[in-house]
C-alpha cells in the first residue's frame, strides 16, 4: 500500500475548542509545523500487514512529513461499501520531534502540547473493470 496526502488538506477536528481556535491550528500547523509550501506532500509506503481481527490490521511502512522519513506503523480498519467498493479508516501516532516540528506551546493561546500527533485518514478503493482487449 501507498498514499500520498496533500499536506494542505490538514484538519482540526477537536471539538472542543471554538471555530477561530481550529482556524488558528490549522495556519499555524500549515505554516509553521508541516511547512506545506515547501513539502506540499505526505507520503507513506507500507512495508508489511499484520491482521489483528477481522478487517482490522497493523500496516508497517515508512512515512515521510516534511522530507523526513521514519518508520511507522497505521492502525486500519477496512469496511466493504456495496460490491465494488472497500474503505479504509486509518490512525497514526507519531512524535513531532521525530519530523522536525516543534510541538506548540503559548503561541496558540494554550499552556502547552504533547510531543504527540494523532493522524487520520480516510480514503476509499474501488473495483475497475479491465477491458482485455483496450489492455493488450
Amino acid at each position: 500500500m501507498r498514499f500520498v496526502v496533500e499536506s494542505r488538506s490538514c484538519m482540526c477536528n477537536d471539538q472542543w475548542l471554538k471555530r477561530k481556535q481550529r482556524e488558528k491550528v490549522v495556519s499555524y500547523t500549515l505554516r509553521k509545523m508541516l511547512a506545506a509550501d515547501r513539502f506540499p506532500e505526505i507520503h507513506f509506503t507500507s512495508t508489511g500487514i499484520t491482521k489483528k481481527a477481522a478487517l482490522q490490521y497493523d500496516v508497517r511502512g515508512d512515512l515521510t512529513i516534511r522530507g523526513m522519513t521514519r518508520p511507522t506503523f497505521i492502525q486500519v480498519a477496512a469496511k466493504q461499501i456495496g460490491e465494488e467498493r472497500l474503505e479504509f479508516d486509518g490512525e497514526a501516532i507519531v512524535r513531532m520531534k521525530d519530523y522536525g516540528m516543534e510541538p506548540p506551546t503559548s503561541v496558540l493561546g494554550f499552556a502547552g502540547t504533547k510531543n504527540k500527533m494523532r493522524l487520520r485518514f480516510l480514503f476509499w478503493a474501488e473495483r475497475v473493470k479491465v477491458d482485455v482487449l483496450a489492455a493488450s
